[in-house]
């Protein structure tokens, strides 16, 4: 009985490293992967003074091989800190899937972390957005293209 809890244990350890980010998990599920893509309203307008969202890896312009390490820095402008509780990851499938609790132990005001994640091949449309403590929100849309 201790050894079957001791296992438990160290297993809910090996999903979170030192700095309470998980890895090695599942980010999107097969059974979303096969839901049918989903639609978002885009707009633009003119000077955008919203928070900045940079993509640091993967490499969006290339093929990801799985697991890979999902990695995201927010950029404040003008001073404005970003709301964390503002801070949005939706897979853009019908109906909308949000990841956002998947990203808890790697999400705050400076960026996202998924160490390790876990996506069936295909191409995975994913919205992030975030707003910063004036109410002035960014989206970005980007595109995992994981192959097998």
């Amino acid at each position: 009985m201790i050894m079957k809890h001791f296992l438990t244990f160290f297993s809910a350890l090996c999903l979170i490293n030192l700095n309470g980010i998980a890895y090695g998990a599942p980010l999107i599920l097969a059974s979303e992967a096969a839901l049918p893509d989903g639609s978002i309203a885009t707009y633009t307008r003119g000077i955008v003074r919203g928070p900045g969202v940079d993509i640091i890896s993967p490499d969006l312009n290339s093929h990801i091989k799985r697991p890979f390490d999902l990695k995201v820095d927010f950029k404040e402008h003008g001073g404005n800190l970003i709301d964390k509780s503002s801070i949005k990851v939706v897979y853009v499938k019908s109906p909308l899937i949000d990841l956002t609790p998947r990203f808890q132990n790697g999400l705050s005001t400076k960026g996202l972390v998924f160490l390790g994640a876990e996506v069936p091949p295909g191409d995975h449309v994913i919205r992030i957005s975030l707003k910063d403590i004036d109410g002035r929100e960014t989206s970005k849309l980007i595109t995992l293209k994981v192959k097998d």
